[in-house]
């Protein structure tokens, strides 16, 4: 019998053999591996319940925005969408528990712009705006309307400059919470006119408009939304608009800009966020569907004929708005020394 050397190699089909069965067991291995490997998050979102945490009062403008997106999204991806009202503390109640919240992609928070401006208002947060929490995307954005009593002997936003210039400390301006968009679009008003007029906060934007009509209140800045049919019937005068331009309902009435405060801007918004540290790809995925569902045509077409400027834009474009937003009100938060309610 032949004695086999070392160093000798095997026969041809011998080698053969053994690379083929290296090869089946790589390719088996492989097969088990993927056929076992966990999906990522965004894979399969949502298999649940999705939570919307609005930080404010059932029956508001923000609760009803979002009862309504929340309805669309539900209806795209076949899951409920619960809205969570945890209102006090100026919104701040209801964001604290959000920012513990897992980043899974099933707790979801519908904040007003208000957001942007706790940090100019409250020294110490129970989070931090800007780190616990990712922006989104931008829902709707909604322009105030400078309105007065008709009693008032002013026609124009330069009457009522003039007039408040003639009597200062003596005209006076109901307003909303101390960040929201009513008392914030007053007090921009006063620096840029250079006016003084007092402030009178007020709980609820009903009330405002009920004291407006009745003379309590000579002037306001109410959202569009809740000031256009008073204006139509001739129970108020509005004299200009907040936005930078102008609302296809009142075509007659000029920006405030255009009125006699160049560069006067003051917009409401509603927008979206998630808990920080949520994947990219499931963030991307969660923007998708909200955003799908914002551009529903019956939903687009109720925002639109409401005033509101429809948003759906990128995390990053709202990131960028926010921070744009929070520098713009933290000046005027502290040139007029607006506290906290």
């Amino acid at each position: 019998m032949p004695t086999m050397k070392y160093g000798v190699r095997a026969p041809r089909t011998e080698r053969s053999t053994r690379a083929m069965l290296t090869v089946s067991i790589v390719v088996a291995s492989t097969s088990s591996w993927a056929q076992t490997a966990p999906t990522k998050p965004a894979d399969n979102y949502p298999s649940r319940p999705i939570r919307v945490i609005v930080p404010v009062p059932i029956g508001g403008a923000t609760d009803v925005l979002a009862r309504a997106l929340g309805q669309k999204v539900s209806e795209n991806v076949g899951r409920p969408v619960v809205v969570d009202n945890r209102a006090g503390g100026n919104t701040t109640i209801g964001l604290a528990l959000a920012a513990k919240s897992p980043p899974d992609g099933y707790t979801i928070v519908f904040a007003p712009n208000s957001f942007a401006v706790l940090p100019s208002l409250y020294q110490k947060l129970p989070f931090d705006v800007f780190k616990d929490f990712e922006p989104l995307t931008l829902v709707a954005a909604l322009p105030n309307v400078l309105v007065v009593n008709l009693s008032l002997p002013v026609k124009t936003v330069k009457d009522l400059i003039a007039l408040a210039k003639a009597k200062p400390g003596q005209l006076n301006a109901g307003t909303g919470g101390a960040g929201g968009t009513t008392r914030l679009s007053s007090e921009l008003f006063k620096l840029m006119a250079g006016v003084d007029i007092a402030i009178i906060p007020y709980k609820g934007g009903s009330l405002t408009l009920t004291d407006l009509m009745g003379g309590q209140l000579q002037l306001g800045f109410p959202d569009a939304l809740a000031v256009l049919s008073y204006v139509k019937a001739g129970r108020l005068r509005a004299l200009g608009v907040t936005s930078l331009r102008r609302l296809a309902s009142l075509p007659d009435v000029p920006t405030v800009s255009e009125g006699g405060v160049p560069g006067y801007e003051s917009v409401g918004w509603y927008g979206l966020f998630v808990p920080a540290g949520m994947p990219k790809d499931l963030r991307d995925r969660v923007h998708s569907e909200f955003v799908k569902a914002m551009r529903t045509p019956d939903l687009a077409e109720k925002l639109s004929s409401q005033e509101a400027m429809l948003g759906g834009n990128s995390p990053e474009e709202f990131a960028a708005y926010m921070r744009t937003e929070h520098a713009k009100w933290s000046k005027v938060v502290k040139a007029a020394g607006i506290k906290p309610d």
